[in-house]
């Protein structure tokens, strides 16, 4: 669900009086929404009906809105957020947060907020007169609309139309951004890539594809369309993200992989944070496509993803550059991405730099994309298992220092049906895989399953000697039964299936909670090691030949 109007514009709802581009309580063809202080009468027709905080009962919150839900079923429910922060189970369809009349203590909250929001939108419900502007904090970092009762038509709709023109008049000054596309092979996807970025609501920005060294054309598919592109031999990532900052020609450079399809308000958004908050780095989700191959949507549920890891106040101790976006002139400074990693770890590379340099990393709730992970089975087993050759060799001259939020959970939070995700829930709920480090850990199912292998080993010879021979097998197998079913209760399975589909999904994801793991682990400990070259942080680049095609 969206609140995006058709032209691309937040929600901005108040008085009908205040006219132009907003969004009215009764409009003709406009959500018609209901502010509620008393939950037991709400008002038939709505489209979206707000609970308000003075309306919600001191006990059992929770309660009162799932009835009122059902109530108003089919329309949307808002209110305020959880008071214990787990959204796991709060029945609110929209996350209601009242403004501060600082813009920039309002970006905070705004964007605390949406982190936490798992995956909801934010909504800003003005019941007290405040700042235009920082109403605009609050859109800069993601939240979906404002609303704006105080009980004063008149000054509702005035600061209605004043937050309207700020609205219209955001971009006008924005500054000239770059999309760096850096592909190996990748035709096709990039024909999709570079077709979604003609839909960008940006007024200023430039394509530059960087060919490491393609055999299939993809340098002809940036040159149709009207990409910058510049060629390369095979020279591996790091390289050519070092070269994408080098030849970039905007004040940002805003990383994208091949294979994703960019969000229309994609960079708009990024940009915004960039220019509200003053940060250097910023990123957003990158979220499964809904129409996935059915082996690619159990890969969307496994283990092993890129993906930020978000404190609850928005920041980031790493940010994947399949949405990343960066300053282009701290880049630079920086030293860009480490160029002699031969297969991955270039985005945990710069992180450490610019966290070590004293730069934040800030993660933006809705700057999306769309990003197909591994389309096969197969190609997630050989992901997985490179991931395990070179897991330790790239991330021990880091210090594991890229990780600071807790993971290491006792057994008992661990198996909580009820445990919250805080980590992984919030703007990227609907990532399935996000919700790792949920079910359960990404090792701990096979750990488990190989520990009650080790005691049946022992324990079922034993019982044998004593005659217990069939009740330990029947035991071993209860136990074994029971792991599996747990891990398929809470595999994150995809969404919007129906029947055996959605079984076989489940399971087949489930599965994958076994197998991925396993080939990480393999790769880790019984492959070859990799041939690393010196992976100092800082180490010297050794430029390649290149040559730049307009």
């Amino acid at each position: 669900m969206t609140f995006d109007l058709p032209d691309g514009g937040p929600l901005l709802a108040g008085p009908a009086s205040a006219g132009g581009n907003a969004t009215v309580r009764g409009g003709d063809s406009r959500p018609r929404l209901a502010l509620l202080s008393d939950l037991s009468a709400p008002p038939p027709g709505a489209d979206l009906y707000v609970a308000r905080e003075e309306a919600l009962p001191r006990r059992g919150a929770g309660l009162a809105l799932r009835a009122l839900r059902r109530r108003v079923r089919p329309a949307l429910l808002a209110s305020p957020s959880s008071p214990s922060g787990d959204f796991d189970h709060w029945p609110a369809d929209v996350v209601v947060m009242r403004p501060s009349s600082d813009p920039a203590e309002n970006a905070r909250r705004a964007l605390s907020a949406g982190v936490r929001a798992a995956g909801r939108p934010l909504v800003v419900d003005v019941s007290a007169p405040v700042p235009a502007d920082s109403l605009m904090a609050a859109l800069d970092v993601g939240a979906a609309g404002v609303m704006i009762d105080t009980g004063n038509e008149l000054a509702d709709a005035e600061l209605l139309t004043e937050l309207a023109e700020l609205e219209r008049r955001r971009l006008m000054d924005a500054p000239v951004m770059t999309v760096a596309i850096c592909v190996y092979n990748g035709a096709g996807d990039l024909d999709r890539c570079l077709a979604s970025l003609r839909a960008l609501r940006y007024p200023n920005y430039e394509v530059l594809v960087v060919d490491d060294g393609s055999t299939d054309g993809s340098a002809a598919v940036g040159r149709r369309y009207a990409a910058r592109v510049i060629e390369l031999g095979r020279v591996g990532r790091g390289m050519a993200r070092s070269t994408a900052i080098d030849e970039a020609q905007g004040e940002y450079v805003v990383f994208l992989d091949a294979d994703e399809e960019a969000d229309p308000d994609w960079l708009a958004r990024l940009w915004r944070m960039h220019d509200r908050l003053g940060v250097a780095t910023t990123g957003g989700p990158n979220r499964p496509f809904p129409d996935a191959g059915w082996q690619e949507r159990a890969v969307g549920g496994a283990p092993g993803v890129a993906m930020p890891i978000v404190r609850a106040d928005g920041t980031c101790t790493h940010l994947p550059t399949c949405n990343f976006s960066i300053r282009a002139e701290v880049a630079r400074r920086v030293g860009g991405f480490n160029e002699n990693l031969p297969v991955l770890g270039e985005d945990l590379h710069i992180c450490y730099r610019l966290i070590e340099s004293g730069q934040d990393l800030y993660f933006h709730p809705t700057a999306s994309v769309r990003h197909h992970r591994r389309r096969s089975i197969r190609g997630y087993l050989k992901q997985m298992f490179d991931y395990g050759r070179y897991a330790r060799a790239t991330n021990e001259p880091l210090g594991f220092s890229l990780v600071d939020i807790e993971t290491d959970l006792p057994l008992w939070r661990r198996l909580d049906p009820r445990r919250p995700h805080y980590c992984f829930v919030g703007p990227q709920a609907d990532q399935r895989y996000n919700l790792a480090f949920a079910p359960l850990s990404n090792g701990f199912p096979v750990k488990l399953m190989m520990l009650t292998g080790a005691v049946a080993a022992v324990g079922v010879p034993v019982a044998a000697r004593f005659g217990f021979a069939k009740q330990a097998l029947a035991l071993t197998a209860a136990a074994v039964a029971a792991q599996s079913g747990y891990v398929v209760a809470r595999a994150p399975a995809q969404p919007g299936l129906r029947g055996p589909r959605a079984l076989a999904n489940r399971l087949l994801t489930a599965g994958l909670w076994y197998a991925g793991p396993t080939s990480l682990a393999i790769g880790k400990h019984l492959a070859p090691p990799p041939e690393m070259p010196e992976l100092a942080p800082n180490a010297e680049p050794t430029p390649p030949e290149a040559s730049a095609v307009r």
